[in-house]
């Protein structure tokens, strides 16, 4: 299931009540987080958010916007997710309870809804990369999941752009048809999710074995086919 949404085509005035009906009339697993328009910033969406079993995936860009993730207790069925976003370029600020966290290019924020809920800000554009899976799935790899505070992941965490890339490529994927195939690309976000986060050392040995391994082989494809061109691609370039 997928849905994509855009303001870009709408004159300023009406974008504020679009992007509130946004979140009342969008009808897709694991229902989008209220957006809610900033006083005296221009507001843009421009979003794509896909949805497998076990797995929910939203990038685009977003300007003079504050999304809200509800409390644990607010969210329908009592969903106990772990979300992650990544800020593939642009400044945004994360808050939970007393806590802010300032996100720049290439980091990513890791949070539990917890008792509280979150907030991400963003003033001015910011092009991102949201990942949401349920705790349960994740909790085997990475041990007891407690309602840690929000927390950053530093651009540059190789588990982080393994993540980015993967999803980019399965984005692009328009045949996740059968049933057993959206099983697997499922299996491998929880695993690359999983060694952001830390995994533990028996089940790193499993997420490298699937997920990390299909996202290395996802880069290495795109690398390859983004420099067809060079006369010095060679074997030994792509494997250094």
């Amino acid at each position: 299931a997928s849905v994509r949404f855009s303001t870009d085509g709408l004159p300023e005035a009406a974008r504020t009540k679009a992007v509130r009906d946004l979140y009342e009339h969008t009808r897709l697993p694991g229902k989008l987080e209220p957006l809610e328009p900033l006083p005296n910033c221009p507001v843009r969406v421009d979003i794509t958010k896909w949805a497998l079993p076990g797995l929910g995936v939203m990038s685009g860009t977003l300007c003079g916007l504050r999304q809200a993730a509800r409390p644990r207790r607010s969210v329908s069925g009592g969903e106990d997710d772990l979300l992650l976003g990544v800020n593939l370029s642009g400044c945004s600020t994360a808050n939970q309870r007393d806590r802010e966290l300032i996100l720049r290019d290439g980091d990513g924020v890791l949070a539990t809804r917890g008792l509280t809920g979150f907030t991400i800000t963003r003033p001015t554009p910011v092009r991102f990369m949201g990942f949401r899976v349920p705790r349960k799935a994740i909790a085997p790899l990475v041990g007891k999941l407690d309602d840690a505070p929000i927390r950053v992941v530093p651009h540059g965490t190789e588990a982080l752009n393994l993540l980015v890339t993967y999803a980019g490529a399965i984005a692009d994927e328009q045949h996740l048809r059968a049933p057993q195939l959206q099983r697997l690309v499922v299996i491998h976000f929880h695993d690359l999710i999983a060694a952001t986060v830390g995994a533990t050392r028996d089940s790193r040995a499993i997420a490298e074995g699937r997920g990390v391994r299909a996202a290395r082989l996802q880069a290495i494809m795109a690398d390859i086919t983004a420099n067809l061109g060079d006369c010095d691609l060679t074997a030994a370039a792509v494997a250094r």
